[in-house]
């Protein structure tokens, strides 16, 4: 590629992550010179950022049929067809471009991720192995092995958790601002039930990438975890207090209102205590907007348990007449949010 030429300064713009300008630049020089195959692939390059991916892979289709033994043509070919929804695909592409350099690590890279996205972690792992011993310092082939080891939706072992937080604590520790990574690291803490290392790791990733869609829904689902964990704990509480311990005429005793108002309490000042913590202050309320429209049955959710928390936080300091119709009321929107839960899990279930 020649330094100065259209090309090159669509590169140096998709570099600074302006690929909209890159695209620009790319769009000139192609009606100047419509075969070029390296303006295709920064143009290809420009619309993968711009989740365009259907045109990329137009953009890189017109570049292989220039020029058919291009390395880097099939492998952003392959990441275009990846983020189009072609997974078979993508990773006939990557393994393309292993076959055209064996000793790329970038191409056995893509080759971890598009074996991942198939479910075939034998493959996957085996082009991770092969990337790492190319290129052992890469925070890239680094992530590959933890997307081999633990690709989403997968229930690995605890071994293999651990083995994949080991690659992505490497992967952070070669490059520490790597938003990708922290995401990564945070799957891995949820699945190990560390919600709040998650959500962590997850705060300085959305900071890096704030319009990320996955380090949104990883976002959502550390935030629903909170509610969920909080829910269960207050509904476990309150119906060993009614049905196991019971209450003398009808009256709830006075320190199983104090438990469920101190719960109560614990709940919300520790899921407000996160969300100040770990989502930046300009980004809180956009958070939480976008929260309840992505999440809608655990934003509902969430409702509930603030209403639950407040109605035995105030049954807690009542008069015993008062407290027991708070008391009463407060187990309505509990009940709800354990029927929402039910409902969001066969949903979720169903979906997989």
């Amino acid at each position: 590629m020649r330094e100065g030429s259209a090309a090159g300064r669509a590169q140096t713009l998709n570099a600074l992550g302006r690929a909209a300008e890159a695209l620009t630049v790319v769009s000139s020089g192609l009606a100047e010179e419509p075969q070029d195959v390296d303006l295709l692939v920064q143009g290809a390059v420009a619309l993968v950022q711009l989740d365009r991916d259907d045109e990329a892979v137009r953009y890189c289709l017109a570049a292989a049929a220039a020029d058919p033994d291009s390395v880097v043509v099939q492998k952003v070919l392959s990441v275009a067809l990846r983020g189009a929804g072609d997974r078979v695909g993508a990773y006939h592409a990557a393994v393309r471009a292993t076959q055209l350099a064996p000793h790329d690590p970038g191409a056995h890279i893509q080759v971890a991720h598009s074996a991942s996205d198939l479910r075939d972690p034998h493959n996957g792992r085996m082009a991770a192995e092969y990337a790492l011993r190319l290129a052992p310092s890469s925070p890239s082939a680094h992530l590959a092995m933890v997307a081999a080891l633990f690709p989403p939706g997968s229930p690995p072992s605890k071994a293999t958790m651990r083995e994949a937080e080991q690659h992505a604590r490497t992967a952070l520790s070669l490059r520490p601002d790597d938003h990708v990574a922290l995401n990564e690291l945070a799957r891995i803490q949820m699945a190990r039930g560390r919600l709040v290392s998650a959500a962590g790791h997850l705060s300085t990733s959305v900071r890096a990438a704030p319009f990320e869609t996955v380090m949104q829904r990883n976002m959502d689902l550390v935030l629903t975890g909170l509610i969920a964990r909080f829910h269960w704990i207050l509904f476990l509480v309150w119906f060993v207090g009614t049905q196991v311990v019971g209450a003398a005429n009808g009256q709830p005793p006075r320190w199983l209102l104090v438990l469920l108002g101190a719960i109560g309490a614990v709940a919300l000042g520790w899921i407000a205590w996160q969300l100040r913590a770990q989502v930046p202050a300009d980004m809180r309320l956009g958070f939480l907007r976008g929260f309840a429209r992505r999440q809608r049955l655990a934003a509902v959710w969430g409702v509930c348990l603030l209403l639950t928390c407040l109605l035995f936080l105030a049954a807690a300091v009542s008069p015993t007449s008062l407290a027991l119709t708070l008391f009463v009321v407060g187990g309505g929107p509990l009940f709800l949010g354990a029927v929402l839960s039910w409902v969001r899990f066969f949903r979720d279930r169903r979906a997989s």
